[in-house]
């Protein structure tokens, strides 16, 4: 029982150096550098950080974003799930994620490592749902870049 519980615990920690955060940050400072804005959609604290990139905060709204026109858009689209349905944030994440706002996916990310959680089951709704903070670990993150004119 020591050794699972210690084994567990081990894994809280490899999920969060894998966490999909750090390859975005990453994968931002690389293919998009300091020049192009970036928007940071959705709470910061569960977004990858945006240190050394030109960027702002925006909320989930298309009229902003279309004031603002960042180059690219940066989603947890974990979080983007929980929006009530029948909102204009749900309609916002649905109408980016479509192209419907003149966006197209970049990058999607989640690292899934191999550990002893079943993160999945942290994810699922219904029954089999295990409640825990654990679900913001390794969150999806999606990036959006502008779609090219057609």
């Amino acid at each position: 029982v020591l050794a699972l519980s210690l084994a567990r615990a081990a894994s809280v920690d490899i999920l969060m150096a894998r966490d999909s955060r750090y390859a975005v940050e990453d994968w931002l400072r690389r293919e998009v550098g300091p020049g192009p804005l970036v928007a940071a959609v959705g709470p910061l604290e569960y977004l990858p950080r945006l240190d050394g990139l030109r960027w702002r905060r925006l909320g989930p709204a298309a009229v902003r974003l279309a004031q603002v026109r960042p180059d690219v858009v940066v989603v947890n689209a974990d979080y983007a799930r929980r929006a009530d349905e029948g909102t204009g944030e749900r309609a916002f994440y649905s109408a980016l994620d479509d192209g419907s706002l003149g966006y197209e996916v970049a990058l999607r990310r989640r690292t899934r490592p191999a550990v002893l959680l079943d993160t999945d089951a942290l994810r699922e709704e219904g029954s089999g749902r295990i409640w825990s903070n654990l679900d913001k670990v390794d969150p999806e993150i999606v990036v959006y870049r502008k779609s090219a004119p057609r």
